[in-house]
């Protein structure tokens, strides 16, 4: 074996760092220093033999935003230096998205079940949720909804054979979606105004016929009313999501701040993402579907 290192314990502010480092973007390491604060670190810090950064320059500085002052080292030779720092960054192997995705999922999971009391600052402690794990992958709450809900789907399999991003993972999901639940309307549309032309030839004169769910009555014209409602919605979301896609293709970005824009991340007036209007949609369909299953 070329490298003979020596593991020693050293003060935190006493390691250099070298100008002309191969990694100049360090990223969000206000995740990562969350991250060493749940887990610890497993890979320790590398320095020379004068104390110099050699790897590990990202936990590094996660390490000195929790405020640790003392930290293990791994110590190798100066002249390897610089071999040892492009082996660490380029001989990593990437996850593939899909990879990615799972491993996400199983994280929130865990930390769902586990983490019960994540601290928040030095007096209060709360309930691991999403917005948690979004702080810990660096992304926002919506983003990791979506995420998680697409890593639960039953087109997850099929989703990973033929999708090549999360993206057009999320994209292709929406508009499976969108299809199934515009297909369910039409089906319910069509067997509620068969039912209702069918009475009319019965009954000429008769009292809207009303059904009892859930604890409310509703008329079977405002039902009707309420799915072509939903379905006008989905022809709209529908149009939405091939907006976005092509935005996506483009690299629409913000002409304010630079920042890619996902039109499902937009707010409403209402102050609501359009993503979570569209679940809402959803839900509501959902719930008129099992009235009329239950009917």
């Amino acid at each position: 074996m070329l490298i003979k290192t020596k593991t020693m314990k050293v003060n935190i502010d006493s390691i250099k760092i070298p100008e002309n480092r191969v990694r100049e973007d360090l990223g969000n390491i206000t995740n990562l220093a969350l991250a060493l604060r749940l887990f610890g670190w497993l890979d320790k810090i590398v320095v020379t033999e004068d104390l110099t950064l050699v790897a590990g320059r990202r936990r590094l500085e996660a390490l000195k935003k929790n405020g640790v002052k003392m930290v293990d080292v791994d110590v190798i030779p100066k002249e390897l230096a610089p071999v040892i720092e492009v082996i660490e960054n380029v001989m990593r192997k990437e996850l593939t998205w899909y990879e990615y995705v799972e491993g996400l999922a199983k994280v929130h999971e865990y930390l769902s079940k586990h983490a019960t009391k994540v601290l928040v600052d030095k007096k209060t402690w709360k309930q691991w949720t999403q917005a948690d794990t979004a702080r810990l992958f660096g992304k926002t709450p919506v983003w990791i909804s979506e995420v998680l809900k697409l890593r639960k789907s039953k087109h997850w399999e099929e989703l990973k054979e033929s999708c090549n991003s999360i993206e057009e993972a999320l994209e292709k999901l929406r508009e499976l979606e969108d299809q199934e639940t515009s297909k369910e309307v039409e089906e319910i549309t069509k067997e509620i105004e068969e039912s209702e032309e069918s009475e009319k030839e019965g009954k000429e004169h008769r009292q809207p016929e009303k059904t009892e769910k859930t604890g409310k009555e509703i008329d079977k014209r405002e039902f009707l009313e309420k799915l072509k409602q939903i379905q006008r919605y989905l022809v709209i979301f529908q149009a939405l999501s091939t907006v976005n896609i092509r935005a996506k293709k483009m690299k629409l970005k913000c002409p304010f701040d630079g920042q890619e824009i996902d039109f499902y991340d937009l707010k409403a007036p209402c102050g609501h993402s359009l993503l979570e209007i569209v679940e809402e949609i959803r839900r509501q369909f959902e719930e008129l579907t099992r009235m009329i299953e239950s009917d």
